[in-house]
């Protein structure tokens, strides 16, 4: 596992993950779950599940991933989920708060992930779901390029000028 640390212009920041932020990145994950989060209460217990069910899998898919926390002037906004190796920097979950969204904070992580993979000689890769028009289109602008379709997602690289 390489050891490289995406650098973003301020007021944006970026560290590891600490045991502290467990209930930050719950959070951001419910905020993730439109399609969840509007049957109120009753669905709690639910996304705590599922949230708890994406994280092992995670680990167990991705043993060597790293968690990185998002920070704008200093409070919590966003995770970034990644694992990188000699092939690639593959993005495996990349949220923000709804009141950081739509206003460029994910387009400059990406341009810093773009930045580490050329560092490291390596393309960077991802899954984005068909159910998230958005996404696609902002990784269609930045260069990404769909490299196979599935059910549920599209798989996308972006091919670092040094690979």
């Amino acid at each position: 596992m390489l050891k490289l640390m995406p650098v973003l212009p301020e007021p944006l920041s970026i560290r590891l993950a600490q045991d502290d932020d467990s209930a930050f990145m719950e959070t951001l994950y419910r905020s993730t779950r439109d399609d969840l989060i509007g049957l109120g209460e009753m669905m709690l217990p639910i996304l705590a599940q599922q949230y708890r069910a994406q994280q092992l899998g995670y680990r167990s898919t991705f043993p060597n991933a790293q968690y990185w926390i998002v920070e704008k002037w200093g409070e919590r906004v966003g995770l970034v989920v990644m694992d990188i190796n000699e092939i690639e920097v593959h993005l495996i979950n990349f949220a923000f708060l709804p009141l950081a969204r739509r206003q460029g904070n994910g387009t400059h992580v990406l341009h810093a992930l773009q930045q580490l993979a050329t560092q490291a000689h390596v393309s960077l890769t991802l899954n984005v779901s068909h159910t998230n028009p958005a996404a696609l289109k902002l990784y269609l602008a930045l260069g990404f390029v769909v490299v196979a379709n599935h059910p549920s997602v599209s798989q996308m690289v972006w091919y670092s000028p040094t690979t």
